[in-house]
């Protein structure tokens, strides 16, 4: 075990655990509604049932919602507080698991299984124990982040000429914080960065092997299946040279076969998503204020009006990405709970700088036919997910995308890195940073307790 590999466990795995801890419960984006899937998952239950009555959700034992509301007042309010003692008697509530209601989760609902599966197992292992829900929710965070902390372990062994970059993005403390928290992005993100190094780590190797092919062809698969956003993923298997394949044919076929599925699998989940996700304005109004749904929304003449008006769209989308760029990076290098809580600027600031100084100095010789295509890719996907935003969050013609949150990027920003590796190859140390990200970690839980502990 290298050095750098060394020092990715004992930092990821103190510090992810810390932040596991000190983050109230459901401080997390969506936090709430993730544990009601998961819980509902674990019974058996891989989709969300939708009642007569325009509801999506399931149905659970009251207790986790009288473990959860207590904890609502947090959001979008800075001057809520909690302490240790709050804590500490919701988690001596009894869970009684015959007194069972229906719980609605209608924003994450219509998300796939297979980004649960991981929690929903092990709080099926847990379930005969009968454990309080906020114990129940700490289990599955820091299962979370060790899971996160595995994969990219993995992707720093599989690739080891990016393992700076696998480090330094991966724990950067908005990183930590969305992946030390229950959240679908856990597995959609470890799926991404290892679908990179693997087909990286194929590309610099200039050795093909039909095993690390297929795992990449699989994990390009999931992750469409897990988030319609990262289909361009798949298109990184032509950046490998045919030379390396038994035959011109071999290389074609194989990728042609992969977009194949690609497509397949986005024309599946489009009907999924049509038939599970119900807008507000359809939504029973008795139970959807609260809900993280928006007024207004129409997925479907969302969509229309893309195709009807592309010029106009593209509009909105420069001007959305222009306006919102700053605050998108400040998301992906410092953010943390539900409102607009940020480490200082002058950190984000650092952060950012460390990881483009370490990418530019990697010495990798990279043409610029290569630079673009992985730019490409980047931007597909990012466009990708501007389209579905835009049809989740926005009203129909709207004129501006204002959800472009930086935590969505995670698995994206890598492959724009990549894309600069080796400008000017330089030996670099990477002491600076490693300094640099420590400070930032210790600072960032000094904010959270500034924001969420009286």
């Amino acid at each position: 075990m290298t050095r750098i590999e060394k020092w990715f466990l004992v930092i990821a795995c103190c510090f992810g655990v810390i932040y596991g801890l000190i983050i109230p419960p459901f401080q997390a984006p969506d936090e709430v509604h993730h544990l009601y899937r998961t819980i509902h998952i674990s019974q058996g239950n891989l989709f969300a049932d939708i009642t007569s009555d325009a509801r999506l959700g399931g149905t659970l034992p009251n207790h986790y919602q009288e473990i959860s509301d207590p904890f609502l007042r947090l959001r979008y309010n800075k001057n809520a507080k909690t302490n240790y003692k709050e804590i500490s008697e919701i988690i001596g509530l009894t869970k009684n698991n015959h007194q069972t209601k229906f719980l609605d989760f209608p924003n994450v609902g219509y998300y796939a299984p297979i980004n649960y599966l991981p929690q929903a197992f092990a709080s099926w292992l847990i379930a005969p124990l009968n454990l309080n829900g906020i114990i129940i929710l700490y289990v599955l965070r820091i299962l979370g982040i060790s899971i996160w902390i595995l994969i990219i372990f993995l992707c720093i062994k599989i690739c080891p000429k990016l393992k700076a970059l696998w480090l330094l993005t991966s724990t950067l403390p908005a990183a930590l914080f969305t992946h030390s928290g229950l959240s679908t992005d856990l597995m959609t993100h470890a799926m991404a960065f290892l679908a990179l190094a693997i087909i990286f780590q194929m590309y610099f190797s200039r050795t093909y092997s039909f095993r690390n092919w297929i795992t990449f062809a699989l994990l390009c698969l999931a992750l469409t299946y897990s988030r319609i956003i990262f289909a361009p993923f798949v298109l990184l298997g032509f950046l490998l040279n045919t030379n390396i394949f038994p035959s011109k044919k071999q290389y074609w076929s194989l990728n042609a076969a992969n977009v194949f599925l690609i497509v397949l699998i986005l024309c599946v989940q489009y009907k999924l998503l049509g038939e599970s996700f119900i807008p507000y304005d359809q939504y029973n109004p008795l139970f959807r204020d609260g809900k993280q749904l928006n007024p207004g929304i129409d997925p479907t003449a969302q969509l229309n009006f893309i195709f009807r008006e592309p010029v106009k769209f593209m509009g909105i989308l420069i001007n959305s990405w222009i306006e919102i760029m700053p605050f998108t990076m400040a998301h992906y290098l410092g953010k943390f709970g539900w409102e607009a809580n940020y480490i200082p600027k002058s950190i984000m600031f650092l952060l950012l700088s460390g990881i483009i100084i370490q990418a530019v100095t990697i010495k990798i010789n990279f043409n610029l036919l290569t630079r673009l295509k992985v730019m490409g890719v980047g931007l597909l996907c990012s466009l990708a997910l501007s389209i579905v935003l835009y049809m989740q969050w926005e009203k129909v013609g709207a004129s501006h995308i204002t959800s472009l949150s930086g935590r969505y990027f995670v698995g994206i920003f890598p492959i724009f890195f990549i894309s600069i590796i080796g400008i000017y190859p330089h030996k670099l140390k990477i002491n600076y940073n490693a300094i640099m990200w420590i400070f930032a970690w210790i600072i960032s839980m000094w904010c959270v307790f500034e924001r969420y502990y009286r």
